[in-house]
């Protein structure tokens, strides 16, 4: 039921600023930021990948997708992989670890950072081999990992 907004100024457990539009009633279903996702190449699958973690399942998805499919990441290291996270209300830069480097050029840019340990789990399976190899990860945020191990 967080999903759906409460009456009054309030937030929900993601820091999201509730608005009438979103209050329960009959026949409504609440915003969701749910997303599995499948990646394809050639019209063959070769990632599934989703998640949960309210409005942070997003970012943890494509970070978790650009890391396994753009930087070459193993599917372990790719869901292990330190995260951020923005979602304009409140304007706050969430981040598990940053260089300090990267950090400082952050502030100088006017981004408020705060350091947070809550992001979305995400779990994953890479598809290789025309299909014939999965290679599953389970986020350790949660004790995951994966089955057969």
């Amino acid at each position: 039921m967080d999903d759906f907004a409460s009456p009054g100024n309030t937030e929900n457990a993601f820091l999201l600023s509730s608005g009438e539009v979103n209050f329960p009633a009959p026949n409504k279903r609440p915003v969701s930021s749910a997303t599995p996702t499948i990646v394809l190449k050639d019209g063959q699958p070769v990632m599934c990948i989703g998640g949960v973690g309210g409005s942070r399942i997003i970012t943890s998805v494509l970070q978790t997708a650009y890391y396994t499919l753009l930087d070459r990441q193993t599917p372990g290291d790719a869901v292990a992989h330190a995260r951020i996270h923005h979602q304009a209300e409140p304007n706050v830069l969430f981040h598990e670890s940053m260089e300090p480097d990267v950090l400082n050029a952050l502030k100088r840019m006017g981004y408020k950072l705060e350091t947070s340990d809550h992001y979305g789990v995400v779990q994953l399976i890479q598809i290789t081999d025309g299909g014939k190899r999965l290679h599953a990860a389970s986020d350790p945020r949660k004790g995951g990992h994966p089955a057969g191990r």
